[in-house]
């Protein structure tokens, strides 16, 4: 049973005023009358229309939030917030879209401006995981089955160090990325290694760490033939801590990414084994 969480504020019960303003009016307005004031909004550019675009080509009236507006002389009105939507809006033939009007002066436009697009409340990872398996969305549905499969947990959320447990993954950027591109066994087989080798202890946690999992995963991802019985056998000959820190070292002597040293230490081994096996 899906359990609603009430609108409260705990401990806060004394309301903080806000200072004299006009009302907004939420209404319907024709795109063909709203304007774009330079002075402070942002050019669309080449990244912009990729969003546009990707707007468009998803287009649902439950994601679209009102835009804010402000009138201006003309009957027109200048776009505060949502200049993307609205060409977006417009790109599928969509000629009024809801929005809120809020009649202010143009200093007062572009001081909204600065304020709606810094007081955002940022989508953690975490977040956009939880909120995907909600929704079901592919990716979501492929990184939880990828961990599960391998007997561990991607985490919904990020606890404290000490709260952490070992099986339980939190690098869901890394796991999303990977899986995106068809990784999802690499991601397994990594694991199910992992949970192999996991003696427990005070470093058990730490082999679940990005720190580790990433190069690792990484240079699993370019064996289609790896399994996790090989994996282990990799881990086992060559402690992995000791890998990452040899490689980080040799990157500082090289001058390129540590990350990039970790992964091709790992890739290195993994051949070697795969050869030797096959001989």
């Amino acid at each position: 049973m899906t359990e609603y969480r009430p609108i409260a504020i705990p401990g806060m019960s004394d309301p903080i005023g806000i200072a004299d303003q006009p009302s907004p009016m939420l209404q319907w307005v024709e795109i063909a009358a709203m304007v774009i004031d330079d002075q402070y909004q942002r050019p669309i550019n080449h990244g912009g229309w990729r969003t546009v675009k990707s707007i468009a080509a998803n287009f649902r009236w439950s994601c679209f939030t009102p835009v804010l507006l402000a009138p201006i002389e003309g009957g027109k009105f200048a776009v505060i917030d949502g200049q993307h939507r609205v060409h977006a809006a417009l790109l599928c033939g969509i000629k009024s879209v809801p929005a809120m009007v809020v009649p202010i002066a143009a200093t007062e436009q572009a001081m909204a401006f600065v304020q709606v697009n810094t007081a955002r409340t940022a989508m953690s990872a975490f977040n956009l995981f939880k909120a995907g398996l909600a929704a079901g969305e592919e990716w979501a549905i492929k990184a939880d089955k990828a961990v599960a499969d391998a007997g561990c947990k991607l985490m919904r959320f990020h606890p404290s160090s000490k709260n952490k447990k070992a099986g339980e993954v939190y690098c869901v950027g890394l796991i999303r990325g990977l899986v995106t591109k068809g990784h999802d066994r690499a991601v397994t087989v990594t694991l199910s290694a992992i949970r192999a080798i996991d003696a427990g202890g005070p470093m058990a946690v730490a082999l679940y760490s990005e720190f580790l999992l990433k190069p690792l995963m990484t240079a699993v991802a370019d064996f289609a033939e790896m399994d996790a019985d090989q994996l282990v056998a990799v881990l086992l000959r060559h402690r992995p801590f000791n890998v990452v820190d040899a490689a980080h070292r040799l990157a500082e002597v090289e001058h390129r990414p540590r990350g990039t040293a970790a992964r091709d230490a790992f890739r290195t081994l993994i051949g070697s084994h795969l050869r030797a096996v096959a001989a």
